[in-house]
């Protein structure tokens, strides 16, 4: 989804600021976010499977260990959550600067 619903956090470990934080981006824990991956899917194979795409030779394939029938809207549920990634690396950037006092 281009603009996720989802909301995911950010939480410390520990008290010691050299351990990692705790980073969890709930990735596609709104199901708004799940049904937009799920149509956009849906496009993209009526697109790929088309007649004026059919010169390109676009074969459909299911993945092994997917349950479903491709083409329906469980196949590409299944394939969201099962086979989506993000292209997004969770970083953050804080200002840090020396302070100097001139006296």
């Amino acid at each position: 989804a281009r603009v996720p619903k989802s909301v995911g956090s950010v939480s410390l470990n520990s008290n010691n600021s050299f351990d990692a934080p705790k980073i969890d981006p709930k990735f596609l824990s709104d199901n708004i976010d799940v049904e937009t991956c799920v149509a956009s899917l849906k496009k993209i194979a009526e697109i790929c499977t088309s007649e004026t795409m059919g010169k390109y030779e676009i074969k459909p394939q299911v993945p092994a260990g997917c349950p479903h029938k491709f083409g329906t809207d469980e196949f590409f549920e299944w394939i969201t959550l099962h086979r989506g990634r993000s292209p997004y690396h969770p970083v953050g950037t804080t200002k840090m600067e020396m302070i100097l006092k001139v006296l």
